[in-house]
């Protein structure tokens, strides 16, 4: 541990605000054994997880009241109880930073050495952290409950003191689309394959129905009724999942691509494994003052090798350097607005190309692969002069979260 972040309205004589932070020398490895708890927002936190009944805490506390400590990790049940219950019941001091949960009749409990340990909440097939184990009145005895720290009241205090790049470190890519190399086998575990089967095209004329691949999203919705799937991989580890609602960004411009961005809902949860893995959204000033001043990231898709040329069957990658908007719009002369920026080689030979079009341009930062950049467009493909564009995803944070709300950002499974 190298450095411990206790709150600074800690009580020590009622417990309150019982909660503090552990800031670690080296990174976590995260593996099938080792994984993160959900931190959830507000919303789902009060109005969701806080009426689910049962929740789970672990530790390697003790046995019982003044019994040894376990050398095995437990786990147990604990149905939550209402504050107005359990003040009447054990006249304990709980204040709104609290909430009880056990056994009226005891028996079962958390105990010493289970204090700081997590209280969590399964919620659509994900957990969440709910609470910590704080304190009680001896260990499950009769009538007195176990006290818990009320995580969603210190949501704003943990997201003031955790910055994505001190507690994330998801699996490393271990190790070029035109003039890519192979992405191997789980890889590119973020990447996503949007294939459209559009239906209903009757009394269209032919230049209508040709729809071009950066405004997809934008032309399906004036071109009958579009079926869309999400394919995670191709290799044998492949899902393929129906899309229930495009969100395209309301002020998306078509002439000049700007605003170039949307989401897709999904009709069933993503079931994530080694080969099909979240790529992180950074932190507003992470994205702008660490990633943006990386040279190199990666772009991944499955486009046209070369332009005018056949897509590819396989996914590949691409390692391409960032550009400084002046000079890229010095070098090729195009509309570039604060919300695109340029990556590639200016001798071209190397670039995303048609088919690439929302895909992930993914940037390496202590460990842990963050989307700093969706594949927009281009003059071309990798021509001398000219860069691919990209939207800049810092300048949607904001736009993100709010359209990715608690019931659609928990739709996860985890194996």
């Amino acid at each position: 541990v190298a450095e411990k972040i206790v709150h600074e309205d800690y009580s020590v004589n009622i417990i309150d605000n019982d909660i503090a932070l552990l800031k670690l020398k080296t990174a976590i490895t995260y593996n099938d054994y080792v994984m993160p708890i959900c931190l959830p927002d507000w919303h789902l936190a009060v109005h969701e997880l806080a009426s689910i009944k049962f929740s789970t805490v672990s530790g390697w506390g003790q046995y019982s009241d003044n019994g040894p400590t376990s050398d095995y990790l437990q786990r147990l049940e604990v149905p939550r109880i209402k504050t107005q219950d359990c003040k009447a019941r054990s006249n304990m001091i709980i204040t709104d930073n609290m909430f009880c949960a056990g056994y009226i009749e005891g028996w079962r409990d958390s105990c010493k050495g289970d204090s700081g340990g997590p209280h969590v909440t399964k919620y659509k097939n994900t957990w969440f952290l709910t609470g910590i184990v704080s304190w009680g009145k001896g260990c499950a005895q009769p009538s007195f409950f176990g006290i818990y720290t009320r995580v969603s009241r210190y949501l704003d205090w943990l997201k003031e003191h955790i910055r994505l790049s001190d507690m994330m470190d998801y699996p490393d890519l271990r190790s070029r689309i035109v003039g890519g190399t192979v992405c191997p086998k789980g890889e590119c575990p973020w990447q996503v394959k949007h294939s459209v089967i559009v239906k209903l095209l009757y009394g269209l004329k032919e230049e209508d129905a040709e729809l071009n691949e950066i405004c997809l999203t934008k032309k399906l919705q004036y071109y009958g009724r579009p079926v869309h799937h999400l394919n995670f991989s191709l290799l044998r580890t492949e899902q393929s999942i129906p899309v229930a609602e495009m969100i395209i960004h309301k002020k998306y411009v078509a002439v000049s691509a700007d605003n170039d961005i949307a989401l897709l809902r999904l009709e069933k949860p993503i079931i994530y494994s080694d080969y099909a893995v979240p790529i992180c959204l950074p932190e507003k000033w992470l994205a702008v003052h660490e990633l943006a001043a990386i040279r190199y990231s990666t772009v991944s898709g499955w486009g046209k090798l070369s332009e005018g040329g056949p897509t590819s069957s396989i996914l590949l990658r691409l390692e391409i350097p960032r550009l400084k908007t002046q000079d890229c719009i010095e070098n090729s002369k195009l509309n570039i607005t604060d919300n695109m920026f340029c990556a590639g080689y200016f001798e071209g030979n190397q670039d995303s190309c048609k088919g690439d079009s929302g895909g992930p341009h993914a940037t390496k930062y202590k460990n842990t692969w963050f989307l700093t950049g969706i594949v927009s467009w281009g003059k071309g493909c990798a021509r001398a002069g000219q860069y691919g564009i990209y939207t800049r995803v810092s300048r949607y944070l904001d736009w993100l979260k709010e359209h990715m709300s608690a019931r659609t950002a928990v739709n996860v499974t985890v194996i």
